[in-house]
């Protein structure tokens, strides 16, 4: 067996950081552009991985009022709920935009499965509905393993360290 040293970027943007309004999110996105470039130019043969999740909390609303369990301060009847509400669609376009960003530095995205019923997708959360629980990071875990392991066949690596990019100016 051939061993190599993995060389792995590994990127991952909380939806707590993303729900602070959508200039927020269009600047972390434009950051994040920048960064991988950069990354991706100082390691041109590393695997990127972008890891996207999200919180029950803030991604489903009530059927009947429309608000989300935090603003609700309720975490009952699961079955009452449904994907929606404005941070619900900006983790939504957050993933869309960092899927498109990753892809065009050839990495790969692993998002957290979101099911056609809520209450589906309940295993993945603590009893708050915010934190992940060891089933959620255990199907972070596995796809992020499931990438490296087909990343790591498909690749050929030779290790070349790239230049910073002077170039290239963070503000």
């Amino acid at each position: 067996m051939k061993r190599w040293n993995a060389d792995v970027i590994l990127v991952e943007f909380p939806l707590s950081d993303a729900d602070r309004g959508t200039q927020n999110v269009e600047s972390v996105v434009k950051g994040m552009n920048l960064l991988l470039q950069k990354l991706r130019a100082r390691y041109p043969n590393a695997i990127v991985i972008y890891v996207h999740h999200y919180s029950l909390t803030t991604s489903i609303v009530h059927r009947g009022d429309g608000r989300t369990p935090m603003e609700r301060e309720s975490h009952d009847h699961l079955e009452e709920y449904v994907w929606g509400g404005e941070t619900d669609r900006m983790n939504q376009q957050l993933l869309a935009d960092m899927g498109r960003i990753v892809q065009s530095v050839g990495g790969y995205v692993h998002a957290l499965p979101r099911t056609s019923d809520v209450a589906d997708s309940v295993y993945f959360f603590d009893d708050s509905w915010d934190h992940l629980t060891q089933e959620g990071h255990n199907e972070i875990a596995e796809g992020v393993m499931k990438i490296l392991i087909s990343a790591s066949e498909s690749h050929k690596r030779s290790w070349t360290l790239g230049r910073w990019d002077k170039s290239i100016k963070c503000d």
